[in-house]
């Protein structure tokens, strides 16, 4: 089975594409926060894809992680996780 980490943490916008994948036969992991998709990426599980929003928003208690300075004000997280993480997403697939 094919493996989906998609991380967005706009669940309105996010639940048709999974489901669509899903029905296709996806197995599809959902981040909704920075930190949850750090965690996934980094769980040892092997991913097909990896799908990121680079203009994902911060909570207040990541924001020790990934400073507004850092984030454009909290609104690029998904752009500095991917910077942050890139080696590791390229292995991807």
């Amino acid at each position: 089975m094919r493996r989906v980490l998609w991380m967005d943490n706009d669940r309105t916008f996010l639940w048709p594409h999974v489901a669509r994948l899903e029905n296709a036969g996806y197995d599809v992991a959902r981040a909704y926060t920075v930190s949850e998709a750090e965690e996934l990426l980094k769980s040892g599980q092997k991913w097909d894809v990896v799908i990121i929003d680079p203009m994902m928003n911060v909570s207040e208690k990541e924001e020790t992680v990934y400073p507004p300075s850092e984030t454009d004000g909290g609104l690029k997280a998904g752009l500095v996780f991917y910077k942050r993480n890139r080696e590791e997403i390229r292995r991807v697939g």
